[in-house]
């Protein structure tokens, strides 16, 4: 009996300790990627504001091949949309709901039924014969 009085005492603490991890914890989390490619800025800017071409370079399109996705009545520039359903049956969708031409992208994203939005930006820089693509995401 003692040790089920240990082993429940100990459950209990390090559920109390994960939950206080979680209240403290960070409610926000930012990751930034870039790249430097040897093309156009129009045209790699082009090919991130039409959201029918993701399908073509996208990690999630290329790692769940099962995925449905549902294009808005825009899908260029600000104003595009698109949702989503995975193989695993999980839900979502993106709104650019910025644009400057050859510069900057912004998107709102939103997963399942997670409250609040996800946001990406792209931004665009040329480079002489290339251009820096830095992507992020908030």
């Amino acid at each position: 009996m003692k040790i089920l009085k240990i082993i429940g005492i100990t459950l209990i603490v390090l559920v109390v300790f994960y939950m206080l991890l979680c209240t403290l914890g960070p409610k926000r989390v930012d990751a930034t990627t870039s790249i430097t490619m040897k093309a156009p800025v129009r045209l790699v800017y082009n090919n991130v504001a039409d959201l029918t071409t993701w399908k073509n370079w996208s990690t999630w399109n290329v790692r769940d091949t099962a995925m449905q996705v549902t294009y808005g009545d825009t899908t260029v520039g600000k104003g595009g949309s698109y949702s989503w359903v995975d193989g695993k049956g999980e839900t979502g969708n993106l709104k650019l709901i910025e644009a400057e031409q050859d510069k900057h992208l912004r998107s709102r994203i939103q997963f399942g039924n997670w409250p609040g939005y996800s946001f990406g930006d792209w931004t665009f820089e040329a480079m002489g014969d290339s251009v820096k693509v830095t992507w992020s995401m908030s």
